[in-house]
């Protein structure tokens, strides 16, 4: 990972990071509590916990990436998942990484936007199938900034 050199807040990274963490370390305890369909569909307020933690989460990381990006000279976006692609683009996110990235991006837009169309099954499938890939966007956005403060 290469270092930029351009101003990033890294205390605002740094906050919005540790938000993103809470929100993992409870969609976590989620996934291993309810960790299969039918303990998911028993408990009314698990779907509420689990969108809301989940919507926080992807919010959170594309703001950071929304900031990065905002301060590397050339660097244009207009929607989410433009910005999940050029954080690949410039070397922030791994390369192998980058539809996973994008897919992440028009999630966020179906949670916001579309929400009445989700069920409980493919929240719980969200949360079983693809936890991992927000963890890893979470530890590339960080090891990105401690590359920046060296």
């Amino acid at each position: 990972m290469r270092k930029f050199k351009f101003p990033i807040n890294i205390e605002l990274l740094q906050g919005r990071l540790l938000d993103i963490e809470k929100s993992l370390v409870r969609l976590e305890e989620l996934q291993k509590e309810y960790n299969s369909l039918e303990k998911f569909l028993r408990n009314k307020d698990v779907y509420g916990l689990v969108e809301h933690h989940l919507r926080r989460a992807l919010e959170g990381l594309l703001s950071c990436g929304s900031h990065i990006l905002s301060r590397i000279p050339g660097a244009k976006f207009d929607d989410y998942a433009t910005i999940s692609s050029q954080l690949v683009d410039y070397a922030i996110l791994p390369q192998k990484f980058k539809d996973t990235a994008v897919k992440m991006a028009k999630y966020r837009n179906r949670l916001v936007h579309f929400y009445h169309e989700i069920n409980e099954k493919e929240l719980f499938e969200i949360l079983k199938d693809y936890f991992d890939d927000l963890k890893i966007f979470h530890r590339e956005i960080l090891k990105f900034t401690k590359t920046q403060t060296k």
